[in-house]
């Protein structure tokens, strides 16, 4: 019997999703074989950035692929991939070689170099696990000495993660003057886009909400601001309210550069892989791409990268069982902005939903989620813990690469 294997490079929203699906699909059929490839031994859940700057602890979900695949016919090959050969369909991994009759690329994105710090600034990422941690402690500390309390946070990037950061951090800041009896009157948040207004990808209607929001909590924004040390300088000279001793980038990931680089595939100008409309590569065929590094007007989204998974499964199987499946169509992105512990925002397009109601549904998505990948007690227990503490010491997260 000639098998006829199927490679599955990163085992994020959309490679799970499709590795899950094709296990309901085609698992059984032993010409079948899939391969899940990801260095981590565990699939991360990030509920989002607001919920890492949570004043009691920063949790995140990170799943074991065991727990995941247990019952599964689905390899998880614990390795980092080096290189693709698609004109001899084979994947190179660091250790063995992998021949495949269908590729699936969902290597997800890669954080964007950070800038050299400018003098007497530390510069840390928001897509980076310990570099949250560490702005935590820089506010701890903060509030722990005997003196005058002053901190000014640069946060370099309006988009959703720029925004959920920034109403997180003012959260974490006031729940820690309270606690030392302090005023947070000395700490200041600087929120800086380099468009002429926040939430660039949303509608106009949803920019003005938010940024009123952020303003009635004492959080400054500066638009038209080029995201480079020497603009952090210039913020700098002109704030009123004290030098800015960290700056935050959250102004972007890129796509993965495994997939930029990987020769035989043709790209659009930001790196993306052009697909057709089953998000087939273009000229390539049993080359699929999804998530972050397909080049979809949805791309970048967790719910658009999930779409893409269960999508690009159907697809294969309608090749392998000679069915008809139709053409993928992008989602128009839904968000759900974090405002506070009790309160959220849910935008799709231009309608606005705001209240403690939607901050429910958020919980409900985390749920669905769980559900969607774990059995039933082990989705039902992971919703209840919310993950492990960030940083703890038995953390599972710490086996991780550090970046989201």
């Amino acid at each position: 019997m000639q098998t006829q294997p199927i490679v599955i490079i990163g085992g994020g929203f959309a490679g799970l999703r499709t590795a899950l699906d094709l296990d309901r699909l085609l698992g059984h059929r032993l010409d079948c074989p899939i391969f899940l490839i990801d260095p981590s031994p565990v699939h991360v859940y990030t509920p989002g950035l607001f919920d890492l700057m949570h004043p009691a602890s920063p949790r995140v979900s990170v799943i074991p692929f065991r727990d995941i695949l247990a019952g599964t016919h689905i390899h998880h090959i614990q390795e980092r991939v080096v290189r693709i050969d698609v004109e001899r369909k084979q994947v190179q991994t660091e250790h063995r070689r992998f021949s495949y009759a269908d590729l699936v690329l969902t290597p997800g994105s890669d954080t964007v170099p950070l800038p050299q710090k400018g003098a007497g600034q530390s510069s840390l990422s928001a897509h980076n696990f310990e570099h949250l941690i560490r702005l935590r402690e820089q506010i701890q500390a903060n509030f722990s000495r005997d003196k005058e309390r002053h901190l000014h946070v640069l946060i370099a990037g309006g988009g959703l993660s720029g925004v959920e950061l920034a109403l997180g951090l003012q959260s974490y800041i006031e729940s820690q003057a309270a606690r030392q009896g302090a005023s947070s009157r000395g700490c200041h948040i600087t929120l800086a886009e380099e468009s002429s207004r926040i939430l660039p990808m949303f509608k106009p209607a949803v920019s003005h909400v938010v940024a009123r929001w952020l303003k009635q909590h004492k959080i400054s924004i500066v638009t038209k601001t080029k995201l480079t040390p020497s603009g952090a300088r210039r913020l700098e000279t002109e704030s009123e309210d004290g030098p800015i001793k960290t700056v935050v980038w959250a102004h972007g990931r890129q796509p993965s550069l495994l997939a930029a680089k990987t020769k035989g595939l043709r790209h659009d100008a930001k790196g993306r892989v052009l697909v057709n409309a089953h998000l087939e590569a273009l000229d390539e065929p049993g080359v699929w791409v999804g998530g972050d590094s397909a080049a979809v007007d949805d791309s970048g989204w967790k719910a658009s990268a999930i779409a893409h998974g269960n999508h690009i499964a159907r697809a294969i199987t309608s090749k392998r069982t000679g069915r008809t499946v139709s053409p993928y169509l992008a989602h128009t992105p839904t968000a759900i902005i974090q405002f506070s512990p009790d309160y959220a925002m849910l935008v799709k397009g231009s309608r606005l939903s705001a209240g403690i109601s939607i901050a429910w549904l958020k919980q409900w998505d985390d749920l669905k989620y769980y559900l969607s990948i774990l059995p039933i007690p082990l989705a039902f227990a992971r919703w209840a813990k919310r993950g492990e503490q960030l940083g703890g010491e038995d953390s599972l997260w710490k086996v991780t690469q550090s970046p989201l």
